[in-house]
């Protein structure tokens, strides 16, 4: 059974009105919760043509906990050494870039921990990128491999606790009966994962937060930190999440019914989520599940610096297009950029195709493009700053990346490529259709090829578009991602103290 990225969003959107779904629990917490976002990302992985993290990791299981078991004796000392002054507790994925000041930092927390106040330190915990890989962690941060290597080595022994495996049975007999059996053949074993995986970090991090003085938690990607959240809130810890990607009414990471809401206690989700702007806001809200207390705006690091630095369009020159590739949707994306490259004719484009990190492996599927049309043609690698690339370019294309979001944050005009697995576009897949007022939707080569056209850099129509996608942008992100977030983590960390 094989299903596109909308259809996706719709089964699950179903499966989550299943009756008794939410009534199994590991704890007090609802077990569906937690296991919603695996099942998501198998399906993603099937649509991708991949096989899933999940199954993966079990086959190595047992290797990786025999490695881990020197990782989980460094996490007790870790423990053992924390400072005991109260802290706030920053958890990332290190996104470092150098910004137009030439200063590096973090594109999602910018210079956030400097703002926690006086009272409480700045405590940044770096996750790996894999599992055995700690460069990414900055000097005078400290690094989260042990934590999660111990958390892994408990989660077979969790696997086979009764509670468990009954919330498994139960949740396996519920989505078993809908179209998530045929989509995701070891659907049974996948939620045994995600459930055990959740009680390990659980179990770890409530020992690293309380050992840390811990006041306050501050995390992003919330749907796969639920181990991380469980153990902050039974510590009656304060969680905020920073959005960094996309946040619409659809996205199954955090759409959730309004008949959920008496629930919000006994799931493992943030008190508050930082979002970027009215835009973002007003679709959490429209769903009934999210309230306006609950997601306060304060816009994003990132842009507030890169702003200022956008290169200005100009008539003469070749109009520069950067393509934001996707894994999900990567063998669309290469037909298309083929047919758009022998398409081209004298036009004086200029095509710059970013490659995502998650597609390192599959360079050579981009790089035969450039052999192509060498001229015209030039590849970004999976490390290049992305917003360096959409700066100083005129137009930002992809089919639904959240780069399409930033690019019109940016004042850059934005171009959603239907298709493939993503047939609606950006506003079709993420019900945004706002959108579509300043970000055009094609189909093909000749559909782009006329519009571009139409508007072509230097022009009136392009001149219009970009200040129709300036004046989006300003909704979608507003100013002051320092002074608004660190406010209101001062508010909710010394309120509580």
């Amino acid at each position: 059974m094989s299903l596109n990225q909308a259809e996706i969003y719709d089964l699950l959107q179903r499966v989550d009105l299943l009756p008794g779904l939410m009534e199994p629990r590991i704890g007090r917490w609802r077990a569906w919760s937690v296991a919603k976002p695996t099942v998501y990302g198998a399906l993603i992985a099937q649509m991708v043509g991949v096989d899933s993290d999940c199954p993966a990791a079990r086959r190595g299981l047992c290797s990786r906990t025999r490695r881990a078991a020197g990782a989980a004796a460094d996490a007790v000392r870790q423990i053992c050494a924390m400072p005991l002054s109260p802290s706030i507790a920053l958890l990332r994925v290190p996104r470092i870039h150098r910004f137009p000041d030439g200063c590096e930092r973090d594109a999602i927390y910018d210079e956030l921990p400097a703002r926690c106040g006086s009272r409480l330190a700045p405590l940044v915990l770096d996750y790996s990128w894999a599992l055995h890989d700690r460069s990414r962690c900055r000097p005078g941060h400290r690094s989260l491999h042990a934590f999660v290597s111990a958390a892994g080595m408990l989660t077979p022994a969790i696997a086979r606790l009764q509670p468990v495996r009954d919330a498994v049975a139960a949740i396996a007999a519920i989505i078993g009966r809908s179209d998530v059996a045929a989509a995701v053949p070891d659907h049974a074993a996948l939620v045994a994962h995600a459930i055990a995986a959740f009680e390990a970090k659980r179990r770890v991090f409530r020992m690293l937060f309380r050992r840390a003085r811990a006041r306050l938690v501050v995390l992003t990607d919330s749907p796969f930190r639920s181990g991380e959240i469980a153990a902050a809130r039974e510590l009656s810890l304060p969680v905020v999440e920073l959005q960094h990607g996309m946040f619409g009414p659809r996205c199954p990471e955090y759409a959730w019914p309004a008949a959920f809401c008496g629930l919000k206690d006994a799931m493992p989700l943030p008190h508050r989520l930082f979002l970027c702007g009215e835009v973002w806001r007003k679709s959490a809200v429209a769903g009934g599940f999210w309230t306006e207390r609950e997601t306060p705006i304060v816009g994003a690091g990132a842009i507030d610096r890169y702003r200022t630095s956008v290169r200005r369009a100009s008539a003469g020159g070749p109009t520069r297009l950067v393509f934001m590739t996707q894994e999900t949707n990567r063998r669309f994306i290469v037909e298309f950029l083929q047919r758009f490259l022998r398409q081209l004719g004298d036009r004086p484009i200029e095509v710059t195709i970013k490659v995502h990190p998650g597609e390192a492996a599959a360079m050579e599927n981009y790089t035969a493009l450039v052999h192509d049309a060498p001229a015209r043609c030039r590849i970004a690698g999976p490390g290049t700053n992305p917003f360096d690339l959409m700066v100083e370019c005129d137009i930002v294309m992809s089919c639904n990346s959240y780069s399409l979001a930033e690019a019109v944050g940016l004042g850059r005009p934005a171009v959603s490529l239907c298709g493939g697995q993503v047939p609606d576009g950006f506003a079709g897949t993420f019900a945004l259709p706002q959108f579509r007022s300043v970000m055009p939707h094609v189909h093909g080569a000749a559909e782009l090829l006329a519009l571009l056209d139409a508007a072509p850099v230097g022009s009136a129509r392009f001149a219009d578009w970009q200040s129709r996608t300036v004046a989006q942008g300003d909704l979608l992100y507003a100013p002051g991602f320092l002074d608004r977030a660190g406010r209101l983590i001062q508010e909710l960390a010394y309120a509580r103290n």
